[in-house]
């Protein structure tokens, strides 16, 4: 069955031996081909060409964000340290600003805790395999979670789908319906054209009536529309098939929209009748939603 591009998936995960809470989430939005944009901490820069590769062996189309959180859960605090060349630089500004101005007392250490960069964040020491492996299994989750919701999705474009293709085969029936009358009717209008220009011209008793109906016959059949009929309901065959089929059929139902829309075009032009150039216009109706359907479908 189809699923749609549009997703999201979420997990959170308390790392055991640390104190470190880890999420990921994976938003899918439409897109024509597979892009990946992420969002990661600065320590797991190194990991996001394998980051990327991972999520694309998932997903076939649409654009998908990536959001990655690595802090310190509870009760495990940040730890600080002194930027000893701040505070050096800091006590070397002060006494310069003491002689300049002539300001007597000494520098307490309050004044200096106080001034901004002297403490910093302690740099975490980070094993990036260890840290691969706690991230490739959590965003292969956040990925199925993902999926669940798509598919959800999927069945009610596949519902949607299948009501309007059936819709269009309902018109085509009516189309093929009217056919043989209105090739007919066509014979009919033709050979009476035929005969009043040859009467006015004099001509009428140099040609025979099987030369006639020949001629007739050809006219009408360059507007036979039972090709393009087959031809419709063959690609509408293969759009079912395609909708219940497992894998990503998004292109391949693009691929035959577009010969629908070909073969309704050339019905549009060969009808030559009032009925069929009406039903025409509603099969175009109902392939345009289609198409505004499909732009979701993966």
């Amino acid at each position: 069955m189809i699923q749609s591009m549009t997703g999201y998936g979420r997990v959170e995960r308390r790392l055991d031996d640390e104190q470190v809470q880890v999420s990921v989430e994976v938003r899918s939005t439409n897109h024509r081909f597979c892009e990946v944009s992420l969002r990661l901490p600065k320590f797991m820069a190194p990991l996001e060409a394998r980051l990327k590769s991972l999520v694309k062996n998932h997903v076939t189309r649409g654009f998908l964000t990536v959001y990655v959180s690595w802090s310190q859960g509870e009760g495990g605090g940040t730890e600080l340290v002194v930027d000893d060349a701040v505070a050096g630089a800091y006590r070397e500004m002060l006494d310069q600003l003491k002689k300049r101005h002539r300001v007597e007392g000494p520098i307490d250490l309050a004044t200096l805790v106080s001034l901004p960069g002297v403490f910093k964040e302690a740099k975490e020491e980070h094993d990036l395999e260890h840290d691969w492996d706690v991230l490739r299994q959590l965003v292969i989750d956040a990925l199925e979670a993902m999926t669940v919701m798509k598919r959800e999705e999927g069945k009610n474009l596949a519902d949607d789908l299948l009501n309007r293709a059936a819709a269009i085969e309902a018109v085509l029936e009516a189309i093929e319906e009217r056919a043989p009358r209105r090739t007919e009717e066509m014979r009919e209008k033709l050979r009476a054209r035929i005969s009043d220009v040859l009467s006015a011209e004099g001509l009428a008793a140099q040609i025979g009536e099987d030369r006639l109906a020949l001629e007739v016959g050809f006219i009408a059949e360059r507007s036979d529309i039972t090709e393009e009929c087959v031809r419709l309901r063959s690609h509408l065959k293969q759009f079912r098939s395609f909708i219940d089929d497992s894998g990503a059929a998004g292109r391949r139902l693009n691929f035959l929209l577009q010969e629908m829309h070909r073969e309704v075009n050339t019905l549009g032009v060969k009808a030559g009748d009032e009925f069929i150039s009406q039903r025409v216009v509603l099969l175009k109706e109902e392939l345009e939603k289609l198409r505004e359907q499909m732009q979701n479908v993966e």
